[in-house]
């Protein structure tokens, strides 16, 4: 016997053409509720997603970021339910499929283009990026979060660079990786390797970006 709950899911859309080209081009249009009935596979250290509420993971996950967020900072909001949870603890707007920015505690930009992305960490230091993988493929950056750009990505630095997923989310990417595209090879280069991923309250694991 399963179980079968809902849960917000991306809605998105392949290039046939690039597929057939043997390359990924997805695009982000929305997310809706749907039905979800998880796998009954699980790996070592990673607690079965048939005993985890979706929700409340996102909510553990939102704990931990703010908890540790420096009221200083600029944190650069990626697309995605489980970076808006973030903001809905803030007590900030955040857009669902846009990318936004919260100043130093104090102000929210909404739906930033790189453009303005670059103008507003113009000179600041203290800038950070939250990000969720998108889709199955666990594309990280590239799709659905352009305007956070190989320009931008090398101004903040990949050691600022938080990744955020849930347990359900990170079982389900396709091969167990995470994926970049950002038209950049050297930036892309740049971003290989292992990075830390939060997935609940004081958890996290290593995740390989290929």
């Amino acid at each position: 016997k399963g179980r079968a709950s809902t849960m917000d899911l991306e809605i998105l859309d392949i290039d046939e053409k690039a597929f057939r080209e043997d390359r990924i081009d997805l695009k982000l249009y929305a997310y809706a509720k749907a039905i979800y009935i998880p796998f009954h596979i699980q790996s070592s250290k990673q607690l079965s997603p048939d005993t985890v509420d979706e929700v409340e993971n996102q909510m553990g996950i939102a704990r931990y970021i703010v908890e540790t967020m420096d009221k200083n900072g600029i944190y650069i909001l990626g697309p995605g339910t489980t970076v808006k949870r973030i903001a809905d603890l803030l007590g900030i707007k955040k857009t669902l499929l846009g990318v936004d920015i919260y100043y130093k505690s104090i102000k929210v930009y909404n739906d930033v283009s790189e453009k303005e992305i670059l103008n507003i960490i113009k000179n600041e230091d203290n800038v950070w990026i939250i990000v969720t993988p998108i889709g199955r493929q666990g594309i990280l950056f590239g799709r659905g979060n352009q305007q956070i750009s190989p320009e931008v990505i090398k101004r903040v630095g990949k050691d600022r660079i938080i990744v955020v997923a849930t347990q359900r989310k990170l079982r389900d990417i396709a091969d167990g990786v995470l994926r970049v595209d950002t038209q950049d090879p050297e930036v892309d280069n740049y971003l290989k390797g292992y990075i830390k991923v939060v997935i609940d309250y004081r958890m996290w694991r290593m995740v390989k970006i290929v």
